[in-house]
């Protein structure tokens, strides 16, 4: 829930930023900027706390698996492209419908509606998703495949951190004001 309050923040503050966008093509402009921020979000948050807000409230850190200490940039940046990778193998069917269709203006409203690419493409994320857990169930240190092929392990610590949560509370408090304030605006 943490989390998806960061998401929902950045995407009104996108939205405010750049209001008059429509159609297709900007809407996977805007779907990009977003998608940057958030990833940016989760690293920057991942390689100084040892994960996200929402993993900081909760006392959950992400450590390298070798020595169990703090991850270097190379595998927060690592962690988050196979996770990127593995969410966009979900998108080919719509890559594939674009290359086969001609470009109109309501081209993803009939990807989702009039055609089959988007069941497809939500069994592949159901898919891709089952595998994670798959993966993360049989490991010995429950480690899913972006966990593995980085060198990370998710640890929970027994105690909590006083500090860390009132960090993740603080922000989360701002991030909510923020996302009112916005949406007073908009509407």
């Amino acid at each position: 829930m943490i989390d998806f309050s960061i998401s929902c923040l950045i995407v009104l503050v996108f939205m405010s930023l750049f209001p008059e966008r429509n159609g297709f093509l900007n809407y996977i402009i805007n779907l990009l900027g977003v998608t940057v921020l958030y990833e940016a979000y989760i690293i920057i948050t991942t390689k100084f706390w040892g994960g996200t807000l929402g993993k900081v409230y909760f006392n959950v850190v992400i450590l390298s698996v070798k020595a169990e200490t703090k991850i270097t940039w190379v595998q927060a940046i690592l962690r988050e492209l196979i996770n990127i990778v593995l969410s966009l193998t979900s998108l080919i069917p719509l890559l594939i419908f674009i290359s086969l269709s001609s470009f109109q203006y309501d081209l993803y409203q009939r990807y989702l509606i009039d055609s089959n690419f988007g069941n497809i493409s939500a069994l592949a994320t159901l898919a891709i998703f089952g595998l994670e857990i798959v993966t993360s169930l049989a490991s010995e240190k429950r480690r899913a495949i972006h966990d593995i092929l980085a060198g990370t392990v998710v640890k929970k610590f027994g105690q909590y951190r006083k500090f860390s949560r009132v960090v993740a509370l603080v922000c989360c408090t701002l991030a909510l004001i923020v996302i009112t304030v916005l949406l007073s605006k908009i509407a």
